[in-house]
């Protein structure tokens, strides 16, 4: 049988075999990287896969059995089709490679760092190598299976996948240059062409592929930080909530602090879609200042914090609800920095044209002010302190068209809040 005959039989049997997965490849879903689905037939759904296997190597698990199986067919083919010399090497070797993947993922799952993917991939390489080299040339088709097939199911990090692929396109271009010598320049050169030009584009795809799932990998953690964050700021409304709560059967007005702040986190974190209207209304800011007050009376007392206010009669266009949760968290703000440093401090709130509240308050050490209002950015070094006061500030005031500013010296630290006109 000469060269051309064994590329296409070989080619065409294992290209039957294997249709079936690269069918499930193309509809793999980026996003989730998932293959829950892959292999559904009666014969995968009846097998009673191992209790131990996490979900991830479960369903790998599947996959190399799959490819196992289609190796035990090639043998069938080498066999029969190709006419083999049935040797002890040549039945070890099929053995080995039929066995010994399935075995990894039996035996190392739950290993702490384990490069499981990435040894079964060098064993693909690997087999793929053996058999261009030791059974027929037209073997080297198994190069474009794997490189474009781990990179689907296997889950690299960079530097293994580079490594794996390395090995791969190595252990290619050794395997053709063992028939430099076997065959005429001419047939050579022809077979070189042939090869190249199936295996480079495909290996070069891969990394392009690589690079698609990676980008959607992170583009994952970015979303899991997100819904983190969300979940940090909810926590933060709850912790707005469970003071009143703490009072709820002695004032009906906790019940109504309670109703605004929900409203707040429904219009900051809606369910639906549409954006809630936000609701402006002309809003004197001293007696809501003087109503935050008497909320901390307790604390302002214990930590002998003086208090100025100035020119706070004039009104200023804001949402009450936002605005009241601003200035709370900028007042708790000042007094867990009085508490921190067990110092008296002074806080001073005045209004000024046009349309601006200025809050002040003494520190004892000059603040960095640098994305001080991204969620996780403390100005303070406790621990239990998250860095949402300053961003939920900066949220409110965007949500009703206000702009706020922080400057700070050696030992002032000023908010700026200018309201819409």
């Amino acid at each position: 049988m000469n060269i051309s005959s064994h590329l296409s039989t070989q080619f065409g049997l294992r290209i039957l075999n294997i249709q079936f997965a690269w069918r499930q490849i193309c509809h793999i879903n980026f996003t989730s990287l998932s293959i829950n689905s892959l292999y559904n037939t009666q014969m995968f759904r009846s097998i009673k896969w191992p209790t131990g296997l996490s979900s991830h190597n479960r369903e790998l698990l599947k996959v190399v059995l799959f490819i196992s199986l289609s190796f035990s067919l090639c043998a069938l083919w080498d066999i029969f089709g190709l006419k083999v010399e049935i040797t002890f090497f040549y039945i070890f070797m099929k053995l080995f490679f039929i066995v010994v993947p399935p075995l990894l993922y039996l035996k190392m799952e739950g290993i702490e760092k384990s490069k499981l993917d990435l040894m079964v991939s060098l064993i693909f390489y690997f087999y793929s190598y053996i058999n261009t080299v030791y059974v027929d040339i037209s073997y080297y088709t198994a190069f474009l299976q794997f490189f474009i097939g781990t990179v689907y199911f296997m889950r690299y990090k960079v530097k293994d996948f580079l490594f794996s692929h390395f090995v791969g396109i190595t252990l290619y271009s050794l395997s053709l240059l063992h028939y430099k010598t076997s065959l005429s320049q001419s047939e050579y050169l022809s077979q070189l062409q042939i090869s190249n030009g199936a295996t480079l584009p495909v290996f070069g795809i891969s990394f392009l592929i690589f690079y698609m799932i990676k980008r959607h990998e992170h583009a994952d953690k970015a979303k899991a930080v997100f819904f983190e964050r969300i979940g940090q700021d909810v926590g933060f409304i709850l912790h707005e909530i469970k003071q009143p709560l703490r009072k709820i059967q002695n004032s009906n007005g906790d019940i109504h602090e309670i109703n605004e702040l929900l409203e707040t986190a429904n219009i900051m974190w809606p369910t639906q879609k549409k954006d809630k209207r936000i609701q402006l209304q002309s809003l004197s800011l001293a007696p809501l200042v003087q109503e935050i007050l008497e909320s901390h009376k307790s604390s302002l007392e214990y930590l002998d914090v003086e208090i100025h206010t100035y020119n706070l009669e004039n009104e200023v266009i804001s949402n009450r609800t936002f605005t009241r949760i601003i200035i709370k968290n900028l007042i708790k703000n000042a007094l867990e920095e009085s508490f921190q440093n067990g110092k008296a401090n002074k806080i001073t709130l005045f209004y000024k044209e046009p349309h601006i509240l200025i809050i002040e308050n003494t520190i004892f050490e000059k603040k960095n002010t640098r994305d001080i209002f991204k969620a996780g950015k403390s100005t303070k070094s406790n621990h239990s302190n998250k860095g949402l006061g300053l961003y939920i500030c900066k949220q409110l005031c965007e949500k009703m068209g206000a702009k706020i500013h922080v400057t700070t010296t050696h030992d002032i630290f000023t908010v700026k809040i200018e309201f819409p006109s």
